[in-house]
Parts: C-alpha cells; structure tokens; sequence
C-alpha cells in the first residue's frame, strides 16, 4: 500500500514540474503543428489509460505482483525516469516543448543525455509509467502499458524525426549516426 501512495505522489509530481520546466512562450504553447501529425493527441489519451489502467485492474484483483520488492524496482524506475526527464528538458531549455515545432534560431542540442540518446525525456517518462505500474504491483497493467508507450513514442519519434531532418537536413543526420534513437544498443 506504501508503495503505490508513493507511486501517487511520483506520478503527481510528473505533472508538477511540467510546468517550471518550460522556458518561454513557444515552449508553454499547446498549438500543434502539420509535423505533430496527432502524437500530443495520442499521448494525452495514453496517459490517462496508463494511470488508471494499473489501478483498476488492482481494484478488480487482476494482474496482481504479491512481490514487495517489485514494487519498490517500480518506484526506482519512476525516480530513474524522473530524473531523466527533468535533466532533459533542463537540457533543451527553451528548445523543450509539448508540441513538435522547431524555431528559427534553434540548433541540435548535442549535450548532456542528447549526446547518447535522440529522446532522453521520451525515455524518462517510458520509465516513470512502466515503473508506475510496476509500484502498484500489476503484472497485467505493465505489459499492456510497456506495448502502449513504446506505440504512442514511437509514432512520435517518427514524427519528431522527420521534423528535424527536414529542418536540419545533414547535419541532423549526422548526428543520428552518432547516437541511440531511443533506448541504447537496442534502438
């Protein structure tokens, strides 16, 4: 019971940093673009199922991990992922946004996570929610949200990706030779 209050106040504080983490108007706008393609739309509507999913199927006792210990590997991987996220778009600075948009003055940010990874923060919050439902203890919920996320990202990903290629050209192809999509020496 410990655990999934605590995987409460983590998926909350999710929600709460958003907003101090944003820096400037373009990053706070929620106005989509052609290169979004729906992705925010999507993802909108995974998280909502991400978060009760695990919970309802607790409330109907399925899926249930009676493993205490899994719950708490859940709520390291929901710091894990937090912790991910927020030196990502600390990283991205005004560049973070919900929407897929690139601006005029912008560049490839090539620091910190980025040197690695194309879409740490896409990695980070992948981790917070597969960790959520790992706190609450269902197995059930797990699968189903680890297949959702990677979906919803993926489309994302592609979407974000074409964006930056048409924008950037060369050079961000280049810089996708050098790093992991999404999930290092796999993808």
């Amino acid at each position: 019971m410990i655990q999934t209050i605590f995987a409460l106040v983590l998926a909350a504080s999710f929600f709460i940093v958003e907003p101090f983490m944003r820096k400037g108007t373009t990053s706070k706008s929620l106005e989509t673009t052609a290169s979004d393609k729906g992705s925010l739309a999507l993802i909108v509507v995974v998280f909502w199922i991400v978060i009760i999913l695990p919970l309802l199927l607790n409330f109907l006792h399925r899926g249930l991990i009676p493993l205490s210990f899994v719950s708490w590997l859940g709520i390291m991987m929901m710091l894990m992922g937090l912790g991910l996220r927020i030196w990502s778009m600390r990283v991205l600075g005004e560049y973070y946004t919900r929407t897929l948009r690139v601006t005029e003055k912008q560049a490839i940010v090539t620091q910190g996570p980025y040197r690695v990874i194309r879409h740490p923060g896409y990695l980070g919050t992948i981790f917070v929610w597969i960790g959520f439902s790992l706190a609450v203890g269902n197995w059930i919920a797990t699968i189903l949200v680890t297949i959702l996320l990677f979906g919803v990202y993926g489309y994302r990903i592609r979407s974000e990706e074409f964006m930056l290629i048409d924008k950037f050209g060369n050079e961000y192809q280049e810089y996708r030779k050098r790093t992991w999509r999404l999930v290092p020496f796999v993808y």
